[in-house]
């Protein structure tokens, strides 16, 4: 999920290289959007969440929250759950994009998470950063689809929040592998990019990156 924000509209066009605004005038800033093969689904700020089926005409949905909502993911195979998650440590969920409600388990409210992941069919990862003071990386984990979570204690702490996730199998069958991107907002080394790495989300370790070849 890409965790930059504007204040902007929904635009589409089938030309990748032509964009035509839609939907504009939202009252919100939206931050991720996903598309799960038969519609498009958004959130933002304010608890909005909005859907389409074509990119073009779009609909508000209602969330049932007003706290800014960071970033969207959908599991399952057949019947489909659909999962947001957003500041205040909220985590809601959806069997049909239309109608929502809180998972039974949801994270501290001092945590804004931004960002959701995921292996199988129950396994679900959030993540994202405690708020106040300079940025700690947070992560929880849940078997159950969301009914109960364990936090990853011992986070490798650099300053950084996670902004991303995103899993794999590996090649040899070891398992699932689960990488989180994180940020640092205050940085003087552009060339300090790391990830934290797990292969079961609970016990993450963090890889520095080489990035002496950018330019």
């Amino acid at each position: 999920s890409n965790q930059l924000s504007a204040e902007i509209g929904i635009q589409a066009e089938a030309d990748a290289s032509v964009w035509l605004q839609r939907a504009s005038g939202l009252p919100n800033i939206l931050n991720d959007v996903m598309w799960n093969g038969f519609e498009f689904l958004a959130v933002g700020d304010g608890g909005l969440i909005m859907r389409s089926e074509d990119g073009i005409a779009w609909s508000r949905v209602n969330s049932g929250t007003t706290v800014n909502l960071n970033a969207i993911a959908h599991r399952g195979l057949g019947y489909i759950d659909y999962f947001v998650v957003g500041d205040q440590g909220t985590v809601i969920r959806s069997g049909d994009g239309e109608n929502w409600e809180p998972t039974q388990g949801q994270g501290p409210e001092d945590v804004s998470l931004r960002a959701i992941g995921g292996y199988g069919f129950n396994i679900l990862i959030v993540a994202g950063k405690k708020e106040g003071g300079a940025d700690t990386a947070f992560i929880m984990s849940s078997v159950d689809r969301g009914t109960t979570w364990m936090i990853a204690e011992d986070l490798p702490q650099s300053g950084r929040s996670v902004t991303g996730l995103q899993q794999y199998m590996d090649l040899d069958w070891e398992g699932p592998r689960v990488v989180a991107t994180t940020q640092i907002e205050n940085y003087v080394d552009d060339k300090d990019a790391r990830v934290l790495v797990s292969f079961d989300g609970s016990t993450w370790i963090e890889v520095v990156l080489s990035t002496e070849s950018i330019a």
